[in-house]
């Protein structure tokens, strides 16, 4: 029986470890903030009448999804954030942890206030000064085994400066090696509430991220049938972008499972993939961004 107490403690001290917040002061175990955010800031300036559109798997605090506390990371992601400084922000994989830590962050609104966190879920956020929410929303695929993790969040907004509207989807799709039906299944049932959203207000649609899957086209080893069953219906923005950058590691060749794209008449100045080093410590993924300039 003691030996059996002994696994059990053994099992159970990393999952302490990693998903409560720790006690001891902030300044003992945040770590100094890196410089890179203010290359980052200098680096990819928008113009004042482009809307920036932001995706990111920021990954879970839980040791589960193998991430650490969120606390840990949150100086780095504001300074992120800052330095990038979106009018959208779509993330995935938003725990308890993330939850807390966005609430209090006052440069960006939640575009749904009104649902508990306590799986990892999607969430997106808005810029409040140059955005005005009409409407928003939130809902599970149907085919899903996690209801929280696997969602649509969507919002119409009207930009304050140009005073054109759009409309945002954010959505985190099942991984395809795991059950590639269920996956092909949000597919379709995104891409069939995304008609809905465009029937019924005529507005540029936006889709941003983590579909787990590839482009077929740059990858023989995987199926991508999402990838080519989204494309059909609308664009990525990367293949329309005017410009492209890939952080400053042009040798970073790992296959982007997060897009961006698009539904609708617009203009995509730039797509970008920040994939400095001192970024992978944060999150599994890189983040991506790109510029838009809506039209009339």
């Amino acid at each position: 029986m003691k030996r059996i107490y002994k696994i059990l403690c053994f099992l159970l001290i990393p999952i302490i470890i990693f998903n409560i917040k720790p006690i001891v002061p902030q300044s003992v175990y945040k770590r100094p903030v890196s410089g890179i955010y203010k290359t980052i800031k200098r680096s990819y300036k928008k113009t004042n009448n482009s809307l920036r559109l932001m995706s990111y798997n920021i990954l879970s605090d839980s040791i589960i999804y193998g991430g650490s506390p969120a606390v840990l990371r949150e100086n780095e992601v504001y300074e992120l954030l800052n330095a990038v400084s979106p009018d959208i922000l779509a993330l995935q994989e938003v725990s308890d942890g993330w939850f807390d830590i966005f609430k209090q962050y006052t440069e960006l609104s939640f575009i749904n206030t009104n649902y508990s966190v306590k799986k990892p879920t999607t969430l997106t956020l808005y810029n409040h000064r140059n955005l005005i929410l009409v409407k928003s929303g939130s809902q599970a695929y149907k085919n899903t085994y996690n209801p929280k993790l696997r969602r649509i969040d969507w919002g119409i907004f009207v930009d304050k400066r140009s005073k054109l509207g759009f409309i945002t989807v954010n959505t985190h799709l099942s991984v395809i090696k795991e059950n590639e039906f269920e996956t092909l299944k949000q597919a379709e049932e995104l891409v069939y509430f995304c008609k809905e959203l465009e029937n019924a207000y005529s507005l540029p649609i936006f889709i941003l991220g983590d579909f787990n899957s590839f482009n077929r086209n740059n990858s023989k080893n995987t199926k991508c049938d999402v990838y080519e069953y989204i494309s059909l219906y609308c664009e990525n923005v990367k293949n329309l972008a005017e410009t492209q950058t890939n952080g400053p590691n042009s040798n970073v060749n790992t296959l982007s499972l997060d897009h961006i794209f698009i539904k609708g008449d617009c203009r995509v100045l730039n797509y970008n993939v920040l994939s400095q080093d001192e970024l992978s410590r944060l999150s599994d993924h890189y983040p991506i961004f790109a510029d838009i300039i809506l039209k009339e």
